[in-house]
């Protein structure tokens, strides 16, 4: 098993991960998903395991979603939409298990990884590129969670499951619009991509 820095979605049996550097949007993009009515498997951090079979499939992890003030107010009107965590920590909750269709139990196979880049105030965002094959692995390796406590050994299990991964997963890369009020429309864009390619069996 590995973790992805990664927020879940549940669309229909297969889930989908968001991943990206900190700060990129992936917990904003995984409640505004949950908005839509899709179920959300993890935020933030994603376990990923091969079952019997072969398949990649993420576990559903902590029934939370941590959200920034901003987001909040965006996605809900206002900041004190959603309870603080503690006074000395600005970021607020989404309690999954309270909120919309509630945490799925089962783990569900994964079926596209979409790497967020940078945001921009260009014309043709929210946007979906493909991952030059040879930066495939490198996005992957980029965006697993704590892999500096990693021993040699275990770094060589770590890249032989992320090698087997992304030959099996498509890996894309998404180009937000720095403007919060078009995160549903970025959803809605990563949801057709992701629908086109489970009805073409590229998934």
């Amino acid at each position: 098993m590995t973790c992805l820095h990664a927020s879940a979605i549940l669309i229909g049996e297969h889930a989908l991960a968001v991943t990206g550097p900190r700060g990129s949007g992936k917990s904003s993009t995984a409640a505004a998903f949950l908005q839509l009515g899709y179920p959300v498997l993890a935020d933030d951090v994603t376990p990923v395991f091969e079952d019997v079979t072969g398949r990649f499939m993420a576990r559903p992890a902590h029934p939370r979603i941590w959200l920034n003030p901003d987001m909040v107010e965006s996605l809900y009107g206002s900041s004190n939409a959603l309870p603080q965590f503690a006074p000395s920590w600005e970021k607020r909750y989404l309690d999954l298990n309270a909120a919309g269709p509630g945490l799925p139990l089962e783990p569900k196979p994964l079926a596209a990884i979409y790497v967020l880049s940078d945001r921009a105030d260009e014309p043709d965002r929210p946007a979906i590129t493909e991952v030059a094959p040879r930066d495939t692995l490198l996005q992957l390796l980029c965006n697993t969670y704590v892999n500096h406590l990693l021993d040699p050994e275990m770094w060589a299990r770590e890249f032989a499951l992320l090698s087997r991964l992304q030959r099996k997963v498509p890996v894309l890369l998404v180009h937000p619009h720095d403007d919060a009020s078009r995160i549903s429309l970025l959803c809605q864009t990563i949801l057709e991509d992701f629908t086109k390619r489970l009805a073409s069996s590229r998934i």
